[in-house]
């Protein structure tokens, strides 16, 4: 499928381009002289649900295709083979310490935001639908 060398590959594109599309695209290169199974073997990890879901409805739009697994970087610590991996933080935990982090910028720099903001700008960034 792809020069099995039995490590995983990390693949980026150009600033600009439309990165479901163009991981789409870059798939289809490389697995179209492979059998339609090596399809199912791919499996993607995504930084959001919303990527997600974009590339589902691309590889839905067609050709009729195998679909890889799609997945978000947070199942990472659920993988089978990943047990090594530290639980993720549960959200409240991950918001409050954004929030600190938050608090401690809007001190440091006049007229960013309102510090009442302070909440709503840390469960904005520790939003992970994105």
């Amino acid at each position: 499928m792809f020069n099995d060398h039995g490590l995983p590959r990390i693949f980026g594109t150009h600033s600009g381009q439309e990165f479901p599309a163009t991981l789409l695209e870059g798939l289809t290169q490389r697995l179209q002289h492979s059998p339609a199974e090596d399809w199912a073997r791919v499996e993607i990890y995504v930084n959001t649900r919303r990527m997600q879901r974009r590339l589902s409805e691309l590889f839905l739009k067609g050709p009729a295709r195998l679909m890889p697994k799609l997945h978000l970087v947070t199942d990472l610590a659920k993988h089978p083979t990943l047990t090594d991996l530290p639980m993720p933080v549960p959200a409240l935990r991950r918001r409050l310490e954004i929030a600190q982090l938050v608090r401690q910028l809007l001190s440091q720099v006049d007229g960013l935001a309102p510090r009442s903001a302070v909440f709503d700008l840390a469960n904005s960034l520790a939003s992970v639908d994105g």
